[in-house]
This record gives structure tokens, sequence and C-alpha cells, in this order.
């Protein structure tokens, strides 16, 4: 359940960013996307997944950086931002990633040493 409202609401913010951003003070727009990656990143993506998560995190990153859907004309423009605010929470979710596992190896849960 909580994986489904992270991402409906990472949606639902990239999307706001993308056409109202100018209106959000203080990028609070971009800060919500870096918490809400945050918070998928360290509940949602389980052990065995989280390189298949930073693969795809990368994939779309480097989809965002090339500008594909920025090629697509009259909507290019704003799918092109909306990806870019997803792709905030994706980069996000794989620092908390990176964290997570490296606190799974220096401090091994109970399960793991038997």
């Amino acid at each position: 359940m909580l994986t489904r409202v992270v991402v409906a609401l990472s949606v639902v913010v990239a999307v706001i960013v993308a056409f109202a951003g100018d209106q959000i003070p203080m990028d609070l727009g971009s800060v919500a996307l870096v918490v809400l990656g945050l918070i998928y990143g360290s509940m949602c993506v389980d052990s065995d997944s989280r390189v298949n998560y930073s693969v795809i995190a990368i994939a779309v990153g480097a989809a965002s950086a090339a500008g594909v859907l920025g090629m697509i004309p009259y909507v290019g423009m704003y799918l092109q931002d909306i990806l870019g605010g997803i792709v905030i929470a994706l980069f996000s979710g794989v620092v908390a990633v990176l964290a997570v596992g490296i606190w799974d190896i220096i401090m091994p849960s109970a399960e793991s040493d038997s």
C-alpha cells in the first residue's frame, strides 16, 4: 500500500511541478520529490530488487537527459518536464537504496547471521 501511495504522490507532484513550477515557492516541489524518492528507496525497494531499481533509474535518467519526449510536437515539452520530476524522485531513491545497502553490510540482521 505504501508503494502505491508514494508512486502516486510522486507522479502527482511531478505533474504539478511541470505545469506550475514557477508558482511553487523555494522549489518545494523538487524537495517533495526528493523526500518521496528517499521514502520509496528506503522502504519499498527490497534487497532482491536493488540492482533492478538502480538500472531502471539510470535508464529513465538517460532518456530524460537525452530529451527524447521533447521531440513530440505540442506536448513533448510538458512530458519532458514531467519525466524530469520523476527522475528526481528515482535518483533520490537510488541514494536511499545505496544507503540501505551500506547499512545492511555494516549491520547485518540476525536472520542473515544464521
